[in-house]
């Protein structure tokens, strides 16, 4: 577990029953939870992926999910899907708290790069993300098929 500046705000690995906290703080990202309940335990068993939680007074208000792959065309890198910190929590930079204990991971794990994934409807999220050292490179493409 990290502390933050001894303010009590910690980081540690999330486990099996933090499901209905990472269930409360997704479902400020998104009105349609049901992916938690169907994959949450699967992430948390995929030796490539990292789910943290932060915890402010021992209780869960923020989480960050990564993982760790290789490629051919740009080494290895952490590639971190989700952000979350409580909304009543926002703008106290408990995000970059997260965000700076992957980037230092990869850094211990001499990771080529670390990449984030962001919406296009959210501007202020591509502002933090270049805040915080990100390029905006590439551009994503889906095809989802539910």
């Amino acid at each position: 577990m990290t502390d933050r500046d001894g303010i009590g705000v910690a980081i540690r690995g999330a486990r099996k029953d933090d499901a209905d906290s990472v269930r409360g703080l997704y479902s400020q990202l998104s009105a349609d939870v049901s992916n938690v309940d169907r994959d949450f335990q699967a992430l948390l068993a995929d030796p490539r992926a990292m789910c943290l939680i932060l915890e402010k007074e021992e209780k869960s208000v923020g989480m960050i999910i990564a993982y760790v792959r290789p490629t051919l065309s740009s080494g290895r890198k952490m590639v971190i899907d989700e952000l979350v910190i409580d909304r009543d929590l926002r703008g106290q930079r408990l995000g970059s708290f997260l965000l700076d204990h992957c980037i230092s991971a990869a850094k211990a794990q001499a990771l080529d790069s670390v990449e984030v994934c962001c919406s296009l409807t959210k501007p202020e999220l591509h502002n933090y993300y270049e805040r915080a050292g990100f390029k905006h490179r590439m551009r994503l493409y889906s095809l989802f098929l539910g």
